[in-house]
């Protein structure tokens, strides 16, 4: 089998001579020694030998967001979730792709395998990639409202069959939950839980469509929005997707459990528990 890839840790400046040197992309993840899932990730996602072939492509590089010596990064980017995943181009440190929380190894692929092709094609200006592209650079600096823009020009340009129309979807409720839209949040989910597919991106759109609706403090809402995360998360804990780490499949089940108690079904929330 093929080594596991080699992580610059805690130099990204390093990392980037090494792309510009290399005419690689730069894949950072942000992690913390407390975070469960970003020791998932070290231990059973990174090190998988399907990721190895991207090396390649890609400058692989991991800085603790807890140490001093991250601190310029840490200021440049917004990080609120962990693990956070970045793709940066090496000549100008601009973002190309933006992935928060857990990937599957097959999730991973895809993800940095976009990043270097926008990096790598002529982008189409029009089109549904340079949007998403405009959307994660935006959220990447914190910047809720262009990252709602993008994301919702992205989908409007791309239609109903993109392949990439889960990742646009979990982006733009990300983005209305951070701007406290907590009616517009709940609406989209409202709107998208039965579509959205992967190992981990149900369980993240389950989980910020299930807190917007908390947060409106609106009973209709709260009951809808967890009975509609009750029928996702059933499907996607009983026959959880090819890929799906226990880490995945424990998050998918805590937030199942939050959707239970929502309904006054504790006996439910306790055996999910």
């Amino acid at each position: 089998p093929l080594p596991a890839v080699r992580l610059i840790e805690d130099d990204v400046e390093a990392a980037l001579a090494a792309g510009r040197a290399a005419r690689k992309v730069v894949f950072v993840e942000v992690w913390a020694p407390w975070c469960h899932t970003c020791i998932s990730m070290k231990n059973f996602v990174l090190p998988d030998p399907a990721i190895r072939p991207l090396a390649e492509r890609v400058v692989f590089a991991a800085i603790d967001s807890d140490r001093p010596v991250n601190a310029a990064f840490m200021r440049r980017f917004e990080v609120s979730v962990w693990p956070t995943l970045f793709v940066l181009d090496a000549a100008d440190k601009s973002v190309l792709g933006l992935w928060q929380g857990a990937a599957s190894v097959a999730e991973l692929r895809q993800f940095l395998t976009d990043a270097a092709d926008a990096k790598d094609a002529k982008l189409d200006a029009a089109g549904p990639v340079a949007a998403m592209l405009a959307a994660k650079r935006a959220q990447a600096i914190g910047d809720h409202i262009g990252a709602t823009a993008g994301f919702n020009e992205a989908l409007s340009r791309a239609g109903a069959r993109w392949s990439r129309r889960g990742e646009a979807l979990v982006g733009l409720v990300f983005s209305l939950y951070k701007q406290e839209q907590f009616v517009a949040c709940a609406e989209l989910g409202k709107q998208h839980i039965g579509s959205i597919e992967g190992a981990v991106a149900p369980a993240d759109f389950a989980w910020a469509y299930l807190e917007c609706a908390h947060k409106t403090k609106d009973a209709a809402l709260i009951a809808e929005a967890a009975k509609a995360v009750i029928a996702r998360l059933d499907k996607h804990v009983a026959s959880p997707p090819q890929g799906s780490s226990i880490d995945d499949r424990s998050d998918a089940m805590a937030t199942l459990a939050s959707a239970h108690r929502a309904t006054g079904a504790a006996t439910a929330a306790k055996a999910v528990t």
